[in-house]
């Protein structure tokens, strides 16, 4: 007894392949993580080669990969850069913390609005609400820096001693 098995594999053409500008050796997902994950480290120089060949192709999230593993700090500052000109928080968040840099005020506040014109609100409200606890907390240590609102300072705003009532009025210099 013979038994035929149907697929439907005969029915449907192929697809052609991919075409790509891109040699085949980065762009293969296979060949991509062989190199980040490699128990052989490989050397920072291929790697960093590997992120300029995917960043010249527009793949830059990418491309942060392979330079964070080079730990290649000029290629990691670039992609920051790019990543505010472009709008993109994600990326520059990646960048920023690849080099250990907190993000800053200037270069999110540009980011946000290249977000804006691009149409990217996502990127934009994100990278204004990473602003919040830096302008939250400017406000509070103004306020204690002044020494206003700290309980040491003897006196708070509601208390009779700090708003004047029941001490006699300073003298006007006329």
């Amino acid at each position: 007894m013979i038994i035929k098995l149907v697929t439907c594999w005969d029915r449907f053409p192929r697809l052609p392949p991919p075409v790509c500008s891109m040699p085949s050796s980065i762009l293969n997902w296979k060949t991509r993580r062989r190199l980040l994950e490699s128990r052989k480290k490989p050397l920072p120089a291929d790697l960093s080669r590997a992120g300029r060949e995917l960043l010249e192709a527009g793949r830059p999230a990418e491309a942060w990969e392979f330079f964070k593993r080079a730990d290649d700090r000029p290629a990691l500052e670039e992609i920051r850069k790019l990543a505010v000109a472009e709008g993109d928080f994600f990326l520059y968040a990646l960048a920023a913390a690849s080099l250990g840099l907190e993000p800053d005020t200037p270069a999110v506040t540009e980011l946000a609005g290249n977000a804006r014109e691009k149409g990217l609100l996502a990127y934009m409200a994100r990278a204004l609400a990473s602003l919040e606890p830096k302008i939250q907390g400017n406000a509070s240590g103004e306020a204690d820096a002044s020494g206003a609102g700290s309980p040491s300072s003897g006196a708070s705003p509601e208390s009779p001693a700090a708003s004047g009532a029941g001490s006699p009025p300073a003298a006007s210099a006329v």
